[in-house]
């Protein structure tokens, strides 16, 4: 949502007083609302342009590449479609958005192992991770709730597979649980992924089989985890060379 709000006050904020702008003048305008970009693409359809001055945007097509919309989260590539942007000029100009209609975006996302670990190191990221961890089936009987992620590693592995190695810190005596964690992930329909013969390291004991059977019946619900804000459903959901590969469509309800 901080990208797509970055996209839309870039826009906005380039346009004439006759409601003109250009598709560069809006790369250059993006540039300013990200940490850094090794480069950035923008198409705009809009017709009559003055409706930018309105907050109306026909399409916006953004194809970027080592996006950092936040310090210390690196997105490799990026392919963005939206069509139908309707929102309130004047939030936007004051680096908000206020969306007056629904919001329908495409996204195509790639992420390296390298930019994956490099966002594990952000204390949001694991604050997220922390709190999305709670969740996961079996999480309270085991209090999950009582330790903090210490040094979290991810390895992408071929055949859409990912190792989670991290220390599981108790807050309160620092006693330490090493734990490694690995599953392949499937797709069972555009909001719920499963688990794919996951395996459980804890000090380097392996949890049984007959232990992990639960998860293996479980389904994941995307949006549960993600929330009500927004609507989203995943197209894509894939591992190969060492890079992740997510499509989504996005739907943003309107503020009003």
């Amino acid at each position: 949502m901080e990208l797509l709000t970055a996209i839309l006050i870039a826009l906005i904020g380039v346009v004439s007083p006759v409601g003109w702008v250009s598709d560069r003048l809006a790369e250059d305008a993006l540039r300013q609302q990200l940490e850094s970009a090794d480069d950035i693409d923008i198409r705009i359809d809009n017709a009559p342009n003055y409706r930018l001055l309105q907050g109306r945007v026909q399409r916006v097509r953004v194809a970027g590449a080592g996006l950092v919309p936040l310090e210390g989260v690196r997105i490799a590539q990026l392919n963005l479609e939206a069509e139908g942007i309707a929102a309130e000029p004047g939030p936007l100009r004051r680096g908000t958005i206020d969306l007056s209609a629904p919001l329908e975006v495409a996204a195509q996302i790639v992420l390296t192992e390298t930019d994956l670990n490099q966002a594990l190191q952000s204390p949001t990221i694991i604050n997220i991770l922390e709190q999305a961890s709670v969740g996961v089936p079996g999480a309270e009987a085991v209090g999950i709730e009582r330790y903090e992620w210490v040094d979290p590693q991810v390895d992408l592995i071929e055949g859409d597979r990912l190792q989670l190695r991290v220390i599981l810190q108790e807050r309160r005596n620092q006693r330490q649980l090493n734990i490694v964690a690995e599953s392949g992930f499937a797709l069972v329909n555009s909001r719920t992924v499963q688990l794919v013969q996951p395996v459980i390291i804890i000090d380097g004991q392996t949890v049984p089989n007959e232990l992990l059977q639960p998860l293996t019946r479980q389904t994941f619900d995307i949006q549960t985890l993600i929330g009500d804000d927004f609507l989203v459903r995943l197209l894509q959901l894939e591992i190969e060379d060492n890079e992740m590969a997510i499509a989504a469509w996005v739907q943003i309800p309107p503020d009003r």
